[in-house]
């Protein structure tokens, strides 16, 4: 039986395949660290992303049009 841990990190590759984005990264990430490495840190990325969806009750569609502010400067939010 599959934990839910296998089963996010069996789904990292099929992510980086259908999504572009996702892509370069994973392949910035295989080039520096290595491809096990690389695995792992889409299958985190992916599992913070479905996390992020079930807390906030979204679909994918909500969060490809909102995507996520971390990280970025410049998001409107904070003191001026």
């Amino acid at each position: 039986m599959l934990s839910a841990i296998d089963s996010i990190t069996m789904s990292a590759p099929m992510t980086v395949r259908s999504l572009p984005e996702w892509r370069s990264k994973y392949f910035h990430l295989m080039m520096r660290r290595g491809r096990k490495i690389a695995k792992v840190a889409m299958a985190r990325r992916l599992a913070i992303r479905l996390y992020w969806m079930w807390r906030k009750g979204w679909d994918y569609e909500q969060v490809k049009k909102f995507g996520s502010h971390a990280g970025k400067l410049g998001t409107g939010d904070g003191v001026r």
